[in-house]
């Protein structure tokens, strides 16, 4: 038991180890890849080398005895055995004997066989009437309807059309008839006259091709005197490797087409009453009913859905006319190899499919020349339905019509070809064509109805010519393209489009007539100028740029959501003009966009502002050996911490450009959104690339995803800045406007000569410059409400309003405003002039007399605006009011104020408009106009258009805080230098 134990152990090793041995690898082979000797075992994928006496068989899948060698057994496994016969014996003719050849016929030692016999007619046989191997081979007589047949040694019967010219008297064509395509043809037969324009392809330099001299006449007498169903294929396929050429319809010279046509024309049977179609022929044209008239016919019986799999049934003949089969695989129509996974979906039902490739000369000329009447399989394969050709090449008069832009114009064909390698063949040298001819372009389109129905589906093909160079076609390649393409009927839509965009534009239009309306009344402007109308062209192009993308959104995300969604097909991809209608709107929304822009930053930069500091001296001291009292200077760091503050709040955002940009480009490439905006349609995040086929990206599919993206992205920052950030952690603009009432200084900004706004910073406490316990005794004591409330009027906590002042108020701001913005006040402040050198007004004193009178300027502009906010000016007086709703709406005044200007109470800090803060939505606008631009143009590179759109928000952000800065400190007597 022990040994029988190990010995089972023994033999499961064994067991274990041949199987840890197999790899399961085997060398991939081709059959062309054995040597000369050997031939390819197709059971065992290997090459196997060939017996003695043998030799390669042209299948190269097998072996047969070599010359002189005849078979001794062989049952059609591996094994074969030959033996050569001992000269000048020769083998027998079914290989598997030896005889000696005919009397009087010579051995010939070099090809191992005997002489032909005397007469052509005559064969050479070894067998007895009852089948009895000879001794010596004999050459017998075939009778006048038979001739020898090529190695076979029997007499077979003559080609009948030879027999019908000789009335079956001889094989042998008289000399008075005419032999071609290898058939006799009688004189009398109307065969056409042996001219040379008969044989030339006018599309290719007139070239005088071999295999139409050969074989066209032929085709023609047969398929007219016989109804030879091969004859009148062939000529059929003639007709079609010269694009269909009817140039010659009226002239006395003739080809193909032309004798297609007229035995058409005289027949009188056609398939179910098709009349293009004689039932003895093929159907090449559509002369019964106009292209209008085919391709809008409404009569394919079957509705489809979105992913249903297109059949079609591809009927194929060889060059020669014989019936090849009925293929129902249409992926043979793409030349570009792909994995058959790929080529199932180009004919997935609303799948725009598009393939492009290169292909060497030589692999084309691999290629069998094919010739294919396409239908479309329908009502669950009971039917077909024929398939329209349009063929790009055809000509009349010289004319390309089926390049025309009208469809009526065009000349609709049945049957095409994707090789031609038989036209090309010259008369000199016949193994090798001159050129070949490919269909260097095929577009399947199918134009939709609706419902999931569709007209009928048109195939349309480029070819193109290229010569053969034997020594460079291995090398030479040329372009391949396949597509299959849905279109409908849209123009409605464009409509829709066109009329939306003229009318939103109306009413654009009618909005930058309100706003510059506004604007003039805000400047003071009564009469029409030249910036009036630079500014309402700025106004209109804010408009429009905004209806612009508004409708390329709408309509490209409901074209999305249509497209990819869809069940039943009820919407295709937008045609070529209609992209070319969208990305113009995109283009000069853009442009519209930057324009406003740049007068965003402009009408920022440049706006008036001046703190108010309503800190009053707290006493006098002695000062000097004199005894000379002054008054205790204010402190000037509290205006420039607001300074500073404003400074910071100028270029803040909601929307943080960096995360908006990383977040696009990181959903679009990282989480794959990109795959919502090809043409293929299904919805899906990730793909496999070997296995599943990812169409093109589609311009409005794209602008829909990217758009989509853009807007939640800011959506989410927005409620998560604005209603949780600014709520719970720390609001930029509320907490500025709570530094100015804890320093005691107001705002007062001038956006335009009349308008402006005020931010209300007066301490309820009377001051502010103090110790740090009176600063906490002052918050204490507004806790507990022992003192007023911040508002600018009483009990009133509303610290923010619009302006709206007189023109005298306007000047007598200007002309203390003045000496701060002079040139020698600007240059001395700058330190362009000597500081050093005293005063030579106000002794003591190193400054120089333009800053002199710029502190002057300064206090008393503080006086001012202090006294006017007080009500103090009996002459420059304003009281407070809300506005209409009407001027809510319309962000505007119905009336500018005159006796006394007007503070409007401001609950939505409208102050906030000349900051970045209260342009988001503008400048949003522009960085995904940008994005789209960039991502369009650089062939929908996202990481790219990230970086481009990220680099104008940073450019944008630097201008205004660059010249915001420089204004700050022109309008507001603080220097750069405290501007950190």
């Amino acid at each position: 038991m022990e040994i029988q134990h190990k010995l089972m152990l023994l033999g499961v090793f064994l067991l274990w180890r041949r199987e840890c041995q197999s790899t399961q690898l085997f060398n991939n082979i081709e059959p062309s890849a054995c040597g000369l000797n050997q031939y390819f075992q197709f059971s065992s994928l290997t090459c196997v080398a060939c017996g003695e006496f043998q030799q390669r068989s042209p299948d190269l899948v097998s072996c047969t005895c070599q010359p002189g060698a005849k078979l001794v057994s062989y049952f059609g496994g591996p094994v074969k055995t030959c033996q050569p016969c001992a000269p000048p014996k020769v083998v027998t003719n079914d290989g598997w004997g030896c005889s000696d050849c005919p009397t009087g016929r010579p051995y010939d030692s070099t090809l191992k066989k005997c002489a032909s016999c005397v007469s052509p007619l005559q064969h050479q046989t070894d067998r007895s009437e009852t089948g009895f191997l000879l001794t010596r081979k004999t050459c017998l007589q075939c009778q006048s309807d038979t001739s020898p047949s090529t190695n076979e040694g029997v007499c077979r019967r003559c080609h009948s059309q030879v027999l019908k010219v000789t009335g079956g008297a001889s094989c042998a064509c008289p000399t008075d008839d005419v032999f071609t395509g290898g058939v006799c043809l009688s004189r009398t037969s109307g065969i056409p006259a042996d001219d040379t324009t008969s044989y030339i392809i006018r599309h290719k330099n007139n070239f005088m091709s071999a295999y139409f001299k050969e074989y066209f006449r032929a085709a023609k007498v047969l398929c007219q005197e016989n109804q030879n169903f091969t004859a009148c294929q062939q000529l059929g396929n003639l007709c079609v490797m010269l694009m269909y050429n009817e140039d010659n319809s009226n002239r006395a010279a003739t080809d193909a087409c032309k004798e297609y046509l007229i035995l058409v024309r005289a027949s009188t049977d056609y398939v179910d009453g098709i009349t293009d179609w004689p039932r003895n022929m093929p159907w090449l044209y559509y002369k019964d009913d106009g292209s209008t008239v085919v391709l809008e016919k409404e009569n394919v019986p079957q509705a489809f859905t979105r992913g249903e799999i297109l059949k079609f049934n591809l009927v194929s003949y060889r060059v020669n006319g014989s019936f090849l089969d009925i293929r129902k695989d249409p992926s043979i129509l793409q030349l570009c190899p792909q994995p058959m996974s790929m080529t199932e979906k180009a004919f997935t039902m609303t799948n725009q499919y598009s393939i492009k490739c290169q292909m060497s000369i030589a692999k084309l000329l691999q290629q069998d020349t094919v010739f294919f009447d396409m239908f479309l399989r329908v009502d669950n394969d009971k039917s077909q339905y024929p398939v329209p050709v349009l063929v790009d090449n055809v000509q009349t008069r010289g004319t390309f019509v089926n390049r025309d832009t009208e469809r009526k114009n065009w000349k609709l064909n049945r049957r095409f070809f994707l090789i031609d390698k038989y036209s090309g063949l010259g008369i000199i040298d016949d193994s090798v064509p001159s050129f070949i001819q490919y269909a260097s372009s095929i577009e399947l389109n199918f134009q939709l109805i609706d419902n999931g129905k569709f007209y009928p589906p048109l195939l349309k093909i480029h070819y193109d010519v290229h010569d053969v160079d034997p020594v460079t076609m291995e090398t030479d390649l040329v372009n391949i393209e396949f597509k299959v393409t849905y279109t409908m009927d849209t123009s409605q839509l464009d409509e829709n489009i066109k009329i939306t965009v003229g009318v939103l534009s109306a009413l654009g239009v009618v909005y930058a007539l309100v706003k510059i309306s506004s604007w003039r009344r805000r400047e003071g402007i009564a009469v029409l100028d030249c910036t009036s109308c630079m500014l309402f062209i700025v106004y209109v192009s804010s408009a429009l740029a905004l209806i612009f993308l508004a409708v390329i959104f709408v309509t490209c995300i409901q074209w999305q959501f249509f497209f990819k969604r869809q069940s039943t097909v009820i919407r295709v991809l937008p045609t070529a003009d209609q992209e070319h209608l969208i990305a113009s709107l995109l283009v000069a929304a853009f442009v519209m966009k930057f324009f406003d822009v740049v007068y965003i930053l402009y009408s920022q930069i440049y706006v008036d502002i001046f703190f108010i500091d309503w800190e009053r001296p707290r006493g006098s001291q002695v000062t000097g050996t004199d005894g000379h009292t002054v008054t205790t200077p204010v402190s000037v760091m509290r205006t420039l911490f607001v300074a500073n503050e404003w400074r910071e709040i100028q270029t803040i955002r909601r929307i943080k450009p960096t995360f908006q940009v990383i977040l696009v480009v990181l959903f679009l490439q990282g989480f794959g959104f990109q795959y919502w905006a090809t043409t293929d349609p299904v919805n899906r995040l990730s793909v496999d690339r070997n296995i599943d086929y990812v169409g093109e990206t589609n311009l409005c599919l794209r602008i829909a995803v990217v758009s989509l993206l853009y807007f939640v992205i800011a959506i989410i920052q927005w409620i998560i800045y604005g209603f949780l950030y600014e709520r719970f952690v720390g609001d930029a603009i509320g907490d500025f406007i709570d530094f100015c009432s804890m320093s005691n200084i107001s705002v007062f900004v001038m956006s335009q000569r009349q308008y402006g706004h005020y931010i209300h910073g007066r301490s309820v406490h009377g001051r502010s410059d103090t110790s740090l316990y009176e600063l906490y005794e002052q918050f204490q004591r507004e806790e507990d409400n022992l003192c007023g409330k911040r508002g600018l009027e009483p009990n009133s906590e509303r610290q923010t309003f619009e302006m709206g002042i007189t023109v005298r108020f306007r000047n007598e701001y200007s002309k203390i405003l003045q000496p701060l913005l002079s040139r020698e006040t600007q240059g001395a402040r700058r330190g362009q002039q000597n500081m050093s050198r005293q005063n030579p007004n106000l002794p003591g004193s190193n400054l120089t007399p333009a800053l002199e009178r710029s502190v002057k300027a300064y206090n008393q502009m503080n006086r001012y605006l202090s006294s006017f906010v007080e009500h103090a000016i009996r002459e420059n007086d304003y009281f407070v009011k809300d506005k209409l709703l009407l001027e809510k709406l319309l962000k505007n005044e119905l009336q500018p104020p005159e006796e006394k200007s007007v503070f409007y109470n401001d609950d939505g800090r409208s102050f906030t408009s000349i900051l970045l803060y209260g342009q988001e939505w503008s400048l949003l606008l522009f960085n995904l106009l940008l994005f789209l631009i960039v991502d369009w143009l650089s062939g929908w590179n996202a990481i790219l258009a990230g970086f481009i759109a990220y680099m104008a928000e940073i450019i944008i952000t630097s201008v205004r805080d660059s010249f915001g800065k420089k204004n700050l400190a022109e309008k507001t007597m603080v220097d750069e230098r405290f501007l950190i």
